[in-house]
């Protein structure tokens, strides 16, 4: 079952390139484009994790599903899967419960 909805909660903390990289690439000389380079590194970054589907540096996100997944089980967006946080659900009494740990793989 894929994801319904899903969002970022914790964006990278760098990126796969440095801006210095990126400059002596572009042979840019100068620092006054160097706000310009860094966001043009993140903008590639994350138009290639949408297109590939996939993450490419250490992030965490919120999936929701809408219902219980049968043998397929749940399919996480953006692999590969470091660590789950957390599995809650809601029953249809509107209680929110954490399945545990030992319960899922």
């Amino acid at each position: 079952m894929k994801a319904a909805g899903w969002m970022l909660v914790t964006a990278p903390t760098a990126e796969p390139l440095s801006v210095l990289a990126a400059k002596e690439h572009l042979r840019v000389d100068s620092d006054d484009e160097d706000f310009l380079i860094a966001d043009y590194i993140t903008a590639a970054r994350m138009q290639c994790e949408e297109l590939t589907s996939r993450a490419f540096l250490m992030q965490t996100w919120d999936a929701a599903f809408t219902g219980w997944p049968g043998a397929e089980g749940f399919i996480l967006p953006r692999p590969p899967l470091a660590s789950v946080t957390s599995i809650q659900y809601t029953t249809s009494d509107r209680q929110v419960h954490t399945l545990s740990e030992n319960v899922y793989q």
